[in-house]
């Protein structure tokens, strides 16, 4: 079974389960733009959110779309967005309440839920981090 995983310099490695039946087109689509770079900043507009503005511009429509993610959640905004957040990447370690809908489409390891929640305090307290994502078998 493949699943998500973020590295980030000098932290460990998070992974994340695929919501494969909820979301099928999301994850297909974004798993074929991995590996990927992308910046990251805090969200906290948003609550608790590892925001990424510019990521890949995916040809999939909403599916399993909210603005409430669970704790642990990534989701993607589609280019088709109201707002200016098409194509941006959220990642929810905490409470939080989204400005617009996100396709939902993977979660933590709850192993690595912990280093989750470090990775967005990093980002809250030192800045912009660059997030790899690439795919494993796990």
């Amino acid at each position: 079974m493949r699943c998500i995983e973020i590295k980030v310099k000098d932290l460990p490695s998070i992974r994340f389960n695929l919501y494969k039946k909820e979301a099928p087109a999301t994850c297909d689509a974004f798993i074929k733009v991995l590996p990927l770079e992308v910046d990251a900043l805090q969200a906290r507009f948003a609550g608790e959110e590892i925001w990424v503005k510019d990521g890949p511009s995916l040809n999939i429509s909403q599916e399993n779309s909210t603005v409430n993610l669970k704790v642990g959640e990534l989701g993607y905004a589609p280019p088709i967005s109201r707002n200016e957040v098409g194509r941006s990447i959220a990642i929810v370690y905490g409470e939080a309440k989204l400005s617009d809908c996100v396709n939902v489409f993977a979660y933590v390891y709850e192993e690595d839920l912990q280093n989750l929640k470090k990775l967005g305090e990093k980002i809250w307290t030192e800045g912009k981090k660059t997030l790899h994502f690439g795919f494993k078998e796990a």
